[in-house]
């Protein structure tokens, strides 16, 4: 999703206690490639989300939000390690709007915005993750990124749509792992199932190469005896790509053209009838690009 951008000032890459970022503040990953701060979505006056978004790319595509289903409501709020060590969202009374809710963190937590767009926490400097924001998608799939099912433990991730184009508060549609085989994936509007894939049988689920930028881009799914999980990927040397699920249900795969300075579609599910399934077998996401 795009949104208008606001003034902001630029700080490191990184959040630490003491160290809160304003609504006018981001964190800039080491690279450059993404941002972290506050946003105003659409034409909404006074509901500030913290997210990120694409950095050296024109105008704000927000790819994460944190509150999404709680506005900062308060200009003078901010985000920042709160004193248990969770990233959060906090007003100007110091209550907390939204936390990444991870337990046992010491008061030395440092949270990252790494180069790929993952945000992640560690209790202390060079410590093991604690949270990272890839583990807690909200409707957008980068590279690098996984939706897991787990058969031994309440792990599920999901995609899910935005409200409408102006309201990243959680909207009616979803996508992820079939619970009942875990060898499909399924987008629902609400509990009732829209689309769905074909039964995996071991091979990648989709693949598309954009003849103009040559990037490459994958879809596969991995399964072990616990764990199921659905990754997108991306060659080395790739341009900007990302799976969105939209407010309408459409799951798509966007590529960033340079040319144009715009993202292109080169897929999009389902399409009619609903369902994954190609013509003459080719698989999901290899179909030509289209103008967005």
């Amino acid at each position: 999703m795009s949104s208008p951008c606001v003034e902001l000032i630029s700080a490191s890459d990184r959040l630490q206690r003491g160290r809160p970022v304003s609504v006018n503040q981001t964190i800039v990953s080491t690279g450059g490639n993404f941002a972290l701060g506050f946003f105003l979505p659409g034409n909404s006056i006074g509901k500030f989300y913290a997210g990120i978004w694409y950095n050296n790319l024109p105008g704000r595509t927000v790819v994460w939000v944190a509150n999404r289903e709680k506005p900062l409501l308060d200009p003078s709020g901010v985000l920042a390690i709160a004193p248990d060590g969770n990233i959060s969202v906090l007003d100007s009374e110091g209550s907390v709007v939204w936390s990444s809710n991870a337990s046992a963190i010491s008061g030395n937590a440092t949270a990252v915005l790494q180069d790929d767009g993952n945000l992640v926490l560690r209790a202390e400097e060079g410590s093991a993750v604690v949270w990272q924001s890839f583990d807690h998608p909200t409707d957008t799939l980068l590279p690098g990124m996984k939706l897991r099912r787990s058969s031994q433990s309440n792990l599920s991730s999901t995609l899910i749509g935005w409200r409408d184009v102006e309201d990243p508060s959680p909207g009616n549609f979803s996508f992820g792992i079939d619970p009942r085989t875990t060898l499909q994936l399924i987008i629902w509007r609400g509990s009732e199932i829209r689309a769905r894939s074909q039964v995996w049988t071991g091979n990648q689920i989709g693949a598309t190469r954009d003849p103009i930028s040559l990037s490459i881009f994958l879809l596969s799914l991995e399964a072990n005896g616990e764990e199921t999980s659905v990754k997108f990927s991306a060659a080395e040397g790739s341009t900007a790509g990302r799976i969105v699920l939209d407010f309408t249900g459409y799951l798509k795969g966007l590529l960033w053209d340079n040319r144009t300075k715009n993202w292109t579609v080169v897929a999009s599910e389902p399409r009619p009838p609903a369902k994954f399934t190609t013509p003459a077998g080719r698989p999901p996401y290899a179909t030509p690009a289209t103008p967005l």
